[in-house]
Order: C-alpha cells, then sequence, then structure tokens
C-alpha cells in the first residue's frame, strides 16, 4: 500500500506545487491514507478469496436420520410432559445438567445418592413406559 502510494505520488509529482515546507509528506501521507482506504472498500465489496477444499464433506445428518431424530425427540418430550414433576425433574437433572446422584439427594432431601439413584431409575423407567419402549 505504502509503495502503491508513493508511485501514484511520484507519477503526479509535476502537478503537486508544495506550500509548506512539509506539504510534500503530508501529501504522501494522505496518499497512502487514501491506499488503505481503497483497498479496505474492496475487501468490503467483494470479500476475501479462500480456497474451498475439494475433499470437503457434510457432516450434518442424512434426511432420513434427521426425521428419525426428530420424531423421537418429540417423542421423548411428549412422554417427559406426563410424568410427575418431580421425576420429570430427577432426569432433567441428571440427563440434561449432569447432577451427580448426591446432588439429585441433596436436592430432593433423600437420605443418600443410593436413594436418589432409585429414584431416577424408577423415573426412567416411567418414561419408556410412555413412550412405549417397555419390553426393549
Amino acid at each position: 500500500m505504502v509503495q502503491s502510494g508513493v508511485i501514484r505520488t511520484l507519477k503526479q509529482l509535476d502537478l503537486f506545487e508544495p506550500r509548506t515546507v512539509g506539504g510534500l509528506q503530508a501529501y504522501l501521507r494522505q496518499s497512502v491514507l487514501n491506499r488503505i482506504r481503497d483497498g479496505a472498500r474492496k475487501l468490503m465489496r467483494r470479500g476475501i478469496t479462500v480456497q474451498i477444499p475439494e475433499n470437503i464433506s457434510d457432516h450434518g445428518l442424512d434426511p432420513e436420520t434427521q426425521a428419525i431424530v426428530e420424531e423421537r425427540s418429540t417423542r421423548f418430550l411428549t412422554a417427559l410432559r406426563q410424568l410427575r414433576q418431580e421425576d420429570r425433574q430427577v432426569i432433567i437433572w441428571r440427563l440434561e445438567l449432569g447432577y451427580s446422584f448426591k446432588e439429585i439427594a441433596e436436592q430432593l432431601n433423600k437420605s443418600s445418592p443410593d436413594a436418589a439413584r432409585m429414584h431416577y431409575t424408577r423415573a426412567v423407567a416411567r418414561l419408556r413406559t410412555e413412550m412405549g419402549l417397555t419390553g426393549d
């Protein structure tokens, strides 16, 4: 950018009339700033060129798998809504938030982590029943 600004100024040097001692320096500085602004405008209009590799692949799910995932998610949420509030909460704490059984026991005022584990196991069994997954 700087080199381009200086060359452009030198080409038009015969048209330049300095009025002050630092006039040429100010003119060169302004010329370089203008070249930088031009470059920025060009990038904003056209963007940056990026080479896309030929071996790029889509890591997303295929449409059939996506439909299956959505259907199972809907089934899960519908069944979860059918459970008692406490059972829903235990399942969410464990599956979504990753609470330990000790933390769940503290939240539910259970006597031990094993008591919380049993509550969770029973809640999951009720969820499986609601989802129609009994006998698997």
